[in-house]
């Protein structure tokens, strides 16, 4: 597989644009993994390199990325660090007038206009309960204003030199995948091993592949994906009513709750293997 590898400085990111495709699920972090990140970058201490300029830098896991055109590129993986990443830079933003800000990156999804929109605006949004990635999203906000909150009352902290951190001496693996048509297969490759991802969202992937849809124009393939993923979302927002879901189930289950249709498809049994329903 012809594929490329480099590390990317946070800083150097902003002249990019990223996609996030139909296929990939909406903002899912929780408090505690934001929280991890940034204990993580706060308490890393660049150090020098003997014979060397730079310093040492941290390491952020890997962006899979295919590029669409110039300074564009489709997310395989990596959406939710890149997401909080743009969140925290957001936050830092606010500390200059509006003529002195950053122009940060900017996260399109393809099914979830709304979305680009409100991260634009996540300080001055009140509308969090919309949908459930706004939500999420405003949760991960909130929870990054309130931990620099709590470390600024530490004499040890120093917010300028956390954002100098993050912007110069943070950098993301980016694999750039070359030689595939499609970034679906790469998906379920890269993901079937992961806990984070569910039977369903492996399946959601696999409805829209583009190979299902023979030679029909971009076009109407791209309408059938977004006719598909956003009635996939119908179905989820209608599970996510406890009237309904505890009429059907009795387990507690706050996201993925559309898995229960294809679990009940594939009649799985419990302590088999976790991906039975996806394979």
């Amino acid at each position: 597989m012809n594929n490329f590898l480099k590390t990317v400085k946070i800083n150097e990111l902003n002249i990019y644009s990223f996609l996030i495709p139909s296929y990939q699920r909406g903002y899912r972090w929780t408090e505690i993994q934001v929280k991890e990140l940034l204990n993580d970058l706060n308490d890393f201490k660049p150090k020098e390199v003997p014979g060397e300029d730079e310093k040492t830098w941290y390491c952020l896991q890997p962006l899979v990325l295919k590029k669409i055109q110039e300074n564009f590129y489709e997310v395989i993986d990596g959406q939710q660090r890149l997401t909080t990443i743009y969140l925290i830079l957001y936050y830092l933003n606010l500390d200059y007038v509006k003529e002195k800000r950053e122009a940060l990156f900017s996260l399109t999804y393809e099914t979830r206009k709304s979305s680009e929109v409100f991260l634009k605006n996540v300080d001055n949004n009140d509308n969090n309960e919309e949908n459930i990635d706004f939500y999420y999203i405003s949760k991960a906000y909130k929870t990054i204003q309130e931990w620099f909150d709590k470390e600024r009352t530490t004499n040890e902290f120093d917010k300028n030199a956390f954002q100098s951190k993050l912007k110069f001496s943070t950098r993301v693996l980016w694999y750039e995948v070359q030689d595939e048509p499609s970034g679906i297969p790469v998906f379920s490759r890269l993901n079937i091993g992961k806990i984070s991802l569910t039977n369903s969202e492996l399946i959601k992937a696999l409805f829209l592949n583009k190979s299902n849809y023979g030679k029909e124009q971009i076009e109407r393939i791209r309408h059938r994906q977004f006719e598909i993923a956003e009635e996939w979302d119908n179905i989820e927002n209608n599970l996510q009513n406890d009237k309904l879901w505890f009429f059907i189930s009795n387990k507690v289950k706050e996201t993925n709750r559309i898995e229960i249709i294809f679990d009940l498809l594939s009649d799985k049994k419990e302590g088999v293997d976790d991906y039975s329903t996806f394979r």
